[in-house]
């Protein structure tokens, strides 16, 4: 794609965000950032990477959404049984591996996985991240997320925005005013 655009600036890649407003439906959003972030092992270019949510649900927003990361089967992607499969690589693995170190090097917390295995990679959550750390800044590529409190949506809809890639967001609310303030 990119030698058929000439010298037009092209950039591949994804750093997707969404964000869990305080009147959305938990259950709900879980399920579906579940599938967003952990599908085919996070290696979509629009998988979701950084989670936004509201202060006053996160408590009940990680605690459901660690006991479902906590679930899929990870094995042979050409077993019924298995949800998650291998990374492209090895060293695919390897570099989401060095990404999830630096991260907890410079202050973020692993709440769930963050330890390659050969070439597969189990779902990761991280929270506490400085937003300098690549896990933050560029496309992981990988089962991974970064968990984000807010209190102030103009906040959350800023940090999503802060980013080299734009490739999709999202917002779980059931406040129609707010989710006419983010478009």
């Amino acid at each position: 794609m990119k030698e058929r655009a000439g010298k037009k600036k092209v950039v591949l890649g994804g750093n997707a965000s969404v964000i869990v407003d305080r009147s959305a439906n938990i259950d709900s959003a879980v399920k579906r950032i579940l599938l967003g972030a952990f599908a085919h092992s996070g290696q979509v270019c629009i998988s979701v990477q950084r989670i936004f949510v509201h202060a006053d649900v996160m408590e009940t927003f990680l605690d459901k959404f660690i006991t479902g990361a906590r679930g899929p089967k990870l094995g042979d992607p050409l077993d019924p049984a298995t949800d998650i499969g291998p990374m492209v690589d090895e060293k695919a693995a390897q570099r989401t591996q060095e990404r999830v170190d630096e991260a907890v090097a410079v202050g973020g917390l692993v709440l769930l996985g963050g330890t390659a295995d050969g070439s597969f990679f189990g779902p990761t959550v991280l929270m506490d991240t400085p937003v300098q750390a690549k896990v933050c800044s560029n496309e992981a590529f990988a089962p991974l997320v970064v968990v984000f409190p807010f209190t102030d949506l103009r906040d959350a809809v800023a940090e999503a925005n802060r980013s080299y890639f734009g490739l999709q967001a999202g917002i779980f609310t059931d406040d129609l005013a707010n989710a006419v303030r983010v478009q």
